[in-house]
């Protein structure tokens, strides 16, 4: 229970970042004509719960929540499908990533 509602704290407060957030422009994959879009998921280690706290969202508002450099993040996304979101995990208690539709 205290897993789950740690990780609606942060959903909130990752919707309370990006409200005032104004982006930039979306990140592209090479030869896309639309946006990459991505989900944030939250794992709890013990139990293997899944909740996705940001679905289909865009690079850049996905790189904000989880504190990485946009163009970092695009680059990893480019050549895989998956990659860790350090700043939402905790260590042996739960792990966030985020994956590439």
């Amino acid at each position: 229970m205290r897993i789950s509602k740690f990780v609606a704290g942060v959903a909130l407060a990752g919707v309370a970042t990006f409200g005032g957030l104004t982006m930039a422009g979306p990140a592209m994959a090479t030869g896309s004509t639309s946006p990459t879009l991505v989900d944030v998921t939250v794992q709890d280690v013990l139990t293997g719960n899944e909740v996705t706290v940001l679905e289909n969202v865009t690079v850049p508002v996905a790189a904000v929540f989880c504190g990485i450099n946009v163009n970092v993040l695009s680059n990893i996304l480019n050549n895989t499908s998956v990659t860790d979101c350090k700043a939402a995990s905790i260590p042996l208690v739960k792990k966030a990533y985020i994956k590439k539709h």
